[in-house]
């Protein structure tokens, strides 16, 4: 028999995508008979928990084991992701959000690569940018350079940044408890933190090239390009950044910390008075602010070198 794997599900106000999810799930090659699907549901405002529970109902046999978890309040996208991990049974977890699609080849292609790198505990690979019903495609590849580094080096560059696609993930369950799942005193950034503390535990990062993933974007306030973006979610790293990269910088990263903090204050500022639209003069106000920037223009300046 082959062995358990976990697909979670994450979700909140859901209700127009989450079938798209669930049916990607059951349209896996890996067999979903040997799958445990888990949604949680972080007290949406929409009947996304109806439109799942009534999928469930129709399709929960398919599978190994199904399960829907519903929170009373919205508690943040740290919290829901650890509803689901913790209760999984699975020795792999593949995480997905309700908006995002698995390729139906997803779970096999993972499983294929730690048969290969049995020593993999925390995987990505690339994903695939659409919007609507799958239209406006584009490959999104994650850097294979930081993959191609020791432990030592990719915890090194993470400090500078983080652009690893996260929708592209499957981790060791094992792994996830070993670093106490995700960090919920960052409720809206349930990504960062966790590679962060992965790293900073010995575990590296693997990674191999192909699409496993459909990742939507430009249907949420924080993925738009004619939005700024989320306040919450701007509190959560910068917060995140101030508790656990910046002490970890040396006094030659000094402008990283001056860098960091003028984004989010050109931000929430701009959030707080005017309002989430990506204008004209938001663009001016932006450019600005870049002047008082040195790190962002010692960055522009190395592209040119």
């Amino acid at each position: 028999m082959s062995e358990v794997i976990t697909i979670a599900i994450v979700a909140y106000n859901s209700s127009s995508t989450i079938l798209e999810t669930l049916n990607s799930a059951l349209t896996q090659t890996y067999q979903a008979k040997n799958i445990e699907l888990l949604i949680s549901d972080d007290g949406s405002s929409d009947n996304t928990t109806v439109v799942a529970s009534d999928w469930l109902q129709s399709n929960q046999h398919h599978f190994y084991r199904a399960a829907l978890y519903k929170n009373k309040v919205n508690k943040g996208v740290s919290a829901n992701c650890n509803i689901v991990w913790r209760n999984a049974t699975g020795r792999w977890i593949k995480t997905i959000a309700a908006d995002d699609i698995l390729v139906d080849t997803c779970i096999c292609d993972n499983l294929n690569y730690i048969k290969e790198h049995p020593e993999a505990q925390v995987l990505f690979s690339d994903a695939i940018l659409f919007s609507g019903d799958l239209k406006n495609q584009k490959v999104a590849k994650n850097d294979q350079k930081l993959f191609a580094m020791t432990q030592a080096e990719q915890f090194n560059m993470l400090l500078k940044g983080c652009n690893i696609l996260a929708p592209t993930s499957f981790m060791s369950k094992k792994t996830l408890e070993s670093v106490g799942f995700a960090d919920e005193r960052y409720a809206m950034l349930e990504d960062y933190p966790l590679w962060y503390k992965i790293l900073k535990q010995g575990i590296g990062l693997d990674y191999f090239e192909k699409e496993t993933v459909y990742y939507r974007v430009g249907d949420s306030l924080s993925q738009h390009s004619e939005f700024i973006g989320n306040a919450k979610y701007l509190n959560s790293l910068y917060c995140f950044q101030k508790d656990c990269i910046w002490p970890e910088l040396s006094y030659k990263d000094v402008f990283k910390i001056w860098d960091d903090y003028i984004i989010f204050k050109e931000k929430t500022l701009w959030l707080k008075f005017v309002g989430t639209k990506r204008s004209n003069t938001y663009l001016i106000y932006h450019y600005i602010t870049c002047l008082f920037r040195p790190y962002r223009l010692y960055k522009m300046i190395r592209k040119f070198l």
